[in-house]
């Protein structure tokens, strides 16, 4: 005896294609955020790590400078150099030097992934020994008025 044919045949293998294609869809998009989501993150931690290697190059820039401060009897208005170090395993920095209108400017780049960020510090220093004594052996006979300013960018 034959059995009627059944129009419903295939019809579950029909609809378990059909929740494995939804299920295969959503599972994508969700891959897609979360790699979305971790791509962003290791791009902050890149610019924040380029960040903190650009102020690491302007303290470093800093002790140099004291240094040579210490053993100069007219500061470091003369002074120019340019340094590049490592600064753990991922991050650089690249330290400039120089002087700049009566200051001496520290421009200090750092460098992590392909994050890049910069500090510019201008350091001036207390009036050196030989003006304070300048000063008080030879009075001016016009008002003298001294003046300071500082400007720190980055910090």
């Amino acid at each position: 005896m034959k059995v009627p044919h059944s129009s419903n045949r295939g019809s579950a293998l029909v609809a378990m294609i059909l929740v494995l294609a939804c299920t295969a869809m959503v599972a994508g998009t969700v891959a897609r955020i979360t790699l979305g989501q971790s791509n962003h993150a290791q791009k902050t931690v890149h610019r924040m790590q380029a960040q903190q290697a650009a102020q690491a190059g302007s303290e470093y820039a800093k002790w140099r400078l004291s240094l040579v401060y210490s053993k100069s009897t007219y500061g470091f208005d003369d002074i120019t150099f340019t340094e590049a170090r490592s600064v753990g395993i991922t991050a650089s920095f690249e330290v400039r030097v120089k002087p700049y209108g009566g200051y001496t400017e520290v421009v200090s780049v750092g460098l992590c992934g392909r994050e890049v960020a910069s500090v510019r510090v201008l350091l001036g220093v207390g009036q050196p020994r030989w003006f304070s004594r300048a000063l008080t052996l030879h009075p001016s006979p016009m008002p003298l008025t001294l003046t300071s300013r500082s400007k720190i960018v980055g910090d």
